[in-house]
């Protein structure tokens, strides 16, 4: 299994293709696996990069709290020590708020951001209660345990506090100055399903704040990558060919 060590902690990752480097950031209580057929596509003209996020997949937990700066410090880490400099960061869900995070710390690392379903603030999520809710409801989360366990060096004891610890994240979290968002050097493209994560005006308003940035919305749900992953490629590639 191919693993480099981040800040100590062996990191599984892959790397396909050829070109301009691309790193995928998966989502939460996810791995790289589930963007896997986007990364298929992109490797036809991209060097691409995934990895599982310390705490999920193939990646250890290591002890410490899920918090979007640790995602973020992870990226930066990643960029440095694997890529070997400055990538494109196409990010879902929790790997969108970890993109922008690591674009606004070490703007020289970051080119282009696909940010895929996923709000900036609390206040841009439809109706948080209702996803906490859905996701504790009894076969989502044994589905999810499922998946966790086939995947994770922690083995499926280790499920329970990971999605306890994901939803207070979530509860709690994405919680940095949205004004800060006019320092983000990297153009940035919002990818959001129609019914998705992502209320239209939050939306419009990270349009306002972000210098350069983008909103598309397309047919479908939080799990757009999953659900189209041919119509997200072909908008990353679009939006990555800009420059």
């Amino acid at each position: 299994m191919p693993e480099t060590r981040i800040d100590g902690v062996p990191t599984w990752h892959e790397a396909s293709g050829a070109g301009e480097p691309v790193v995928l950031l998966h989502g939460g209580l996810s791995h790289s696996g589930g963007m896997r057929s986007i990364g298929d596509v992109l490797a036809r003209t991209h060097r691409v990069h995934a990895f599982d996020r310390r705490g999920h997949g193939a990646t250890p937990r290591a002890g410490a709290p899920f918090t979007y700066a640790a995602m973020a410090l992870e990226v930066v880490r990643f960029l440095e020590e694997v890529v070997g400099g400055p990538a494109h960061l196409v990010g879902w869900s929790d790997g969108a708020i970890a993109a922008v995070l690591a674009g606004l710390e070490r703007p020289e690392l970051v080119r282009r951001i696909v940010a895929i379903d996923q709000y900036l603030s609390l206040d841009g999520a439809p109706d948080p209660d209702a996803f906490e809710e859905g996701m504790r409801d009894p076969a989502v989360r044994e589905r999810l345990r499922a998946s966790f366990a086939r995947r994770s060096p922690d083995g499926a004891g280790a499920f329970d506090a990971a999605l306890e610890d994901s939803l207070r994240l979530w509860r709690t979290e994405p919680a940095f100055d949205l004004d800060l968002l006019a320092g983000l050097g990297a153009p940035v493209l919002l990818l959001t399903g129609d019914r998705g994560e992502v209320l239209p005006e939050h939306a419009a308003e990270l349009v306002r704040r972000i210098p350069v940035a983008e909103h598309r919305e397309l047919p479908g749900t939080h799990l757009l990558p999953l659900e189209s992953p041919e119509a997200v490629a072909a908008a990353c590639l679009d939006w990555l060919a800009r420059g």
